[in-house]
């Protein structure tokens, strides 16, 4: 739970510190980075979840994310997904709002971690940090 607090707590300092640019994204912008770390912190604790019962698994599961490996370490899933959570809001920003690339980015990654923790929860795995 202390990881999680903290995660968030840097996540609040960086939306204050760059209050600037977040005030110039579009409403919709704003709701889809919210939604997207939602799906990754949902994403991020079943995977939690599933790291501890690997070997309790009776269908040979493993990790198919092929930055974190087959079976990763739980320092290397809260490494990755902190970096995930963190380098959200800024790659974001840095994306042109042009021709609403923002909007495709944010609803990327929101579909992306939020079907990986539907498929995890699907699994079996609880959200459970």
């Amino acid at each position: 739970m202390q990881k999680i607090l903290s995660v968030l707590l840097l996540f609040f300092v960086l939306i204050k510190s760059s209050h600037a640019e977040w005030e110039n994204w579009k409403e919709q912008d704003r709701y889809l980075f919210v939604a997207s770390e939602v799906a990754m912190m949902a994403d991020w604790a079943t995977t939690r979840y599933g790291v501890r019962h690997f070997k309790d698994t009776h269908y040979n599961y493993y990790e198919t994310n092929f930055m974190l490996g087959k079976y990763p370490s739980m320092k290397t899933v809260d490494i990755y997904m902190t970096t995930m959570l963190v380098s959200n809001y800024y790659i974001a920003d840095w994306i042109p709002d042009k021709d609403n690339y923002r909007s495709f980015y944010l609803g990327f990654r929101t579909l992306d971690h939020g079907l990986a923790a539907r498929h995890n929860l699907q699994f079996g795995w609880h959200l459970r940090f």
